[in-house]
């Protein structure tokens, strides 16, 4: 059995069997373990080099989040909840390739969750 101890951004794993007598039960993680894990995980940080990473992973984030929001908004519309946040069309059009994106909180929450990923 292996046991995971997390102190000052240091890792520690230890290895033991413990006995019958040693064996307690452990607790699940609870809301403020998760959050410190969340806060201390290793990120990048954003420089010349991993520029275009942090703009792909920024992309995914706005194409994911939106995506979500809307899955999200028509679930509530099945349920009889009709909500709608969304500002747009916002793109552009050229005559060979036209891009619109409805711009809603999930957006938002894409572009968040790439600009956390990346200090």
């Amino acid at each position: 059995m292996y046991r995971i101890a997390f102190t000052n951004n240091d890792v520690n794993v230890v290895s033991s069997e413990p006995s019958s007598a040693q064996m307690v039960p452990q607790a699940p993680l609870d809301l403020t373990e998760f959050a410190f894990l969340l806060y201390s995980a290793p990120r990048m940080k954003l420089s010349k080099n991993n520029r275009s990473t942090f703009l792909t992973i920024t992309a995914l984030g706005i194409l994911i989040g939106s995506l979500g929001w809307e899955v999200f908004e028509r679930i509530l519309a099945r349920l009889g909840v009709e909500i709608s946040l969304g500002i747009g069309p916002v793109g552009f059009d050229l005559s060979v390739l036209s891009l619109y994106l409805v711009i809603n909180p999930g957006t938002f929450l894409g572009i968040l969750g790439g600009f956390l990923l990346i200090k």
